[in-house]
């Protein structure tokens, strides 16, 4: 049989080609991907996204961070994490705590404008129902009432009061003015007394 040589020649080159398409061993150690590098996105702590929430607006405890870092049952967590064993804490990524602090503004400025247009029925409701509104004129007519009486009670009482103490000081007074009088009266009955007696020794002297 005789050989081609042009056969052969393009074997050859194939093999060549096939050969320059094998990924170099460099190539292929730059696509194993750099846990290092993967670890450079996760830089703040349960601490931090805490205060950083506070400062949104929308305050969350440091136990709230955490739980959400912690997966559920499908194996998701609401912030982007990894815990290290190391330090025994959670790093987290600025990106997920963003996202979260959006969600959260949403629900508040959701959850007010509920209240809103909750506060706006009731008002409409009540104006358009004419008993409602008869009722709570004559709630307020009550109370005014209420507070007028508890007005003029405890004025009442408080006059009552300086009379009282009025009447005490007089009192007072006048048992001074009688425990003096009573004084008065008792010292002139004991200094009759004592002259009497001295007579009657003089005059026992004289006539022994």
């Amino acid at each position: 049989m005789t050989p081609n040589p042009q056969r052969d020649s393009d074997t050859l080159r194939n093999d060549s080609e096939d050969l320059r398409k094998v990924p170099q061993s460099s190539e292929a150690f730059r696509s194993v991907p750099n846990d290092a590098e993967a670890r450079e996105s996760y830089t703040l702590t349960v601490r931090e996204v805490a205060r950083m929430f506070e400062d949104a607006g929308v305050a969350r405890t440091e136990r709230s961070v955490t739980n959400w870092c912690r997966k559920d049952a499908s194996g998701s967590s609401r912030l982007n994490c990894r815990y290290d064993h190391n330090e025994r804490k959670y790093f987290i990524t600025p990106e997920s705590v963003e996202r979260a602090i959006q969600e959260e503004l949403g629900k508040l400025q959701s959850a007010g404008r509920q209240e809103s247009e909750s506060g706006a029925r009731s008002t409409k409701e009540a104006k358009s129902d004419p008993e409602e509104v008869e009722r709570l004129r004559q709630r307020v007519e009550e109370l005014q009432i209420s507070d007028r009486v508890k007005a003029q009670l405890l004025k009442q009482l408080g006059e009552e009061r300086e009379l009282l103490l009025d009447r005490i000081a007089q009192s007072s007074r006048l048992i001074g003015q009688l425990e003096t009088k009573v004084e008065l009266l008792e010292a002139p009955r004991k200094g009759v007394g004592d002259p009497a007696e001295g007579t009657d020794e003089r005059t026992d002297t004289v006539g022994a």
